[in-house]
């Protein structure tokens, strides 16, 4: 399973279900998800101290 598939699997994708979907550390689930931001393939929205990701 690919990042942005574990995004669009969880109901809610934080960094920490995303992390443990795809059985990696929170450090480089959150690096990943993040460059991915960047190329415009996913979204993040923060809620307090949580970052959700939504696909695009």
């Amino acid at each position: 399973m690919t990042l942005r598939g574990a995004v669009e699997r969880l109901d809610t994708a934080t960094t920490t279900n995303v992390a443990e979907k795809l059985s990696c550390e929170y450090d480089c689930a959150y690096y990943y998800l993040k460059k991915l931001e960047e190329d415009g393939t996913i979204r993040s929205e923060k809620i307090g101290n949580t970052i959700l990701w939504h696909a695009e």
